[in-house]
């Protein structure tokens, strides 16, 4: 009986024990349930992604070894084609020799059967088949092959000038400075801030000194310092258009053209600088105080360009030299744009001298003898890279512009 007794009573404390616990566990937290839950949920849908990107890769891993396969019978069904080569076109040397050789098979054979006659060697020998050729219109096929060469000349040109403007767009801080007279930003102020302009008052434009004058004009036009000018000192720059040499040998041979007068290439560089631009702008008659040259309009760009297309030329004692300097001074970006062409004193000048240079040893004009009024016909001389070109100059360089010399404002 005390067994009996003993036994239910551990198993009252049993059963007690496991209440106690369920009571635990049903009294945890809320919070701690909550986290348990989402920890769960992570777990479940980490477990999910993972089966998602093994199973995307292995979808890229079939697709690439598909891919594979259909290049490497495509490859093989281009290499079967390469080989299966069409069957090269008989000469009528080889398709008479091939008709002999069966007329010789049936007429031996005919004789083998004791049946050889004209009509059986007549048909032994069938003459070569060749397609008939269709008659040539001679005027018909020259007329197509000049609409080709047009069609090919047109779009030719066409890429030529789409280049030629998406150049000249990418120059256009060089071109600023010499066609508008303002420097760019990037340029190196503490030299072009301040060059010679008729704005600035520091040149001016008179009848020249220089006696000798041809030219279409009766007075010759020379440019004149109005401040002191010491020796190596930048004077002023040479404006006018920054043009390719493609440009250069279309003003060049222009009917009437003036730009040939002024054309001068920027040494070291495949570019040119028309003068003429610059040059254009100015009377041909006094038209400003005390005799002086004036732009024509008051809102001309010359009134702020650099004026050395006016200063003429003077071998035996010029003041002044052309030299190239670089727009953005010595950075590595310089290297993107062509020198900028300038005059600098080779000498001290004072108020009111003329400024002349000699064309055939400073300067690489283009077959003209740029600014001035007066001087004599150049000959052809390479400076520092550049060229001085005359009509007598025989060059083999296609890329080379010419023309005459003339001097004279």
């Amino acid at each position: 009986m005390s067994s009996l007794m003993e036994i239910l009573r551990l198993g009252t404390v049993m059963d007690f024990g496991q209440n106690e616990l369920g009571n635990r566990e049903r009294r945890k937290p809320k919070e701690v349930l909550e986290a348990e839950e989402k920890a769960a949920a992570e777990k479940k849908a980490e477990a999910e992604r993972k089966a998602a990107a093994e199973k995307r890769a292995e979808e890229r891993r079939a697709a690439e070894a598909a891919r594979a396969e259909a290049e490497a019978k495509s490859a093989e069904e281009a290499a079967k084609a390469r080989e299966r080569k069409p069957p090269k076109p008989k000469t009528d040397a080889e398709l008479a020799a091939q008709a002999a050789k069966m007329a010789t098979a049936a007429m031996a054979a005919a004789e083998a059967a004791g049946e050889l006659d004209d009509n059986l060697l007549a048909a032994a020998l069938p003459a070569p088949k060749r397609p008939a050729r269709k008659p040539v219109d001679a005027e018909a096929e020259a007329e197509k092959a000049r609409a080709e060469q047009a069609k090919s000349e047109k779009v030719q040109r066409r890429e030529t000038v789409e280049k030629r403007q998406e150049l000249m767009e990418q120059l256009q801080p060089c071109q600023q400075l010499l066609m508008l007279g303002f420097p760019p930003e990037e340029a190196d102020l503490a030299v072009w801030s301040n060059f010679g302009t008729l704005t600035n008052g520091q040149l001016e434009i008179r009848q020249s000194n220089v006696k000798r004058v041809i030219g279409d004009y009766a007075l010759g036009r020379g440019l004149f310092a109005r401040r002191e000018y010491a020796v190596n000192e930048i004077i002023t720059v040479y404006g006018g258009e920054l043009i390719t040499q493609e440009e250069a040998k279309l003003r060049k041979e222009a009917r009437e053209s003036q730009s040939r007068r002024y054309l001068m290439r920027i040494s070291d560089s495949d570019f040119l600088v028309d003068g003429w631009q610059f040059a254009s702008g100015i009377s041909d008659t006094p038209n400003g105080p005390d005799g002086c040259f004036l732009p024509v309009s008051e809102d001309a760009t010359q009134w702020v360009q650099g004026c050395a297309p006016m200063a003429n030329h003077n071998p035996q004692s010029p003041n002044a030299k052309l030299s190239f300097v670089s727009l953005l001074g010595r950075s590595e970006a310089s290297r993107l744009y062509p020198r900028v062409p300038v005059l600098r004193a080779n000498r001290d000048i004072q108020v009111g001298e003329e400024i002349v240079f000699n064309y055939r040893s400073s300067t690489m004009f283009v077959g003209g003898g740029g600014g001035g009024s007066g001087g004599s016909r150049s000959v052809p001389t390479v400076i520092g890279g550049g060229r001085l070109l005359d009509e007598d100059d025989d060059d083999d360089d296609d890329d080379d512009v010419e023309d005459d010399v003339e001097d004279g404002h």
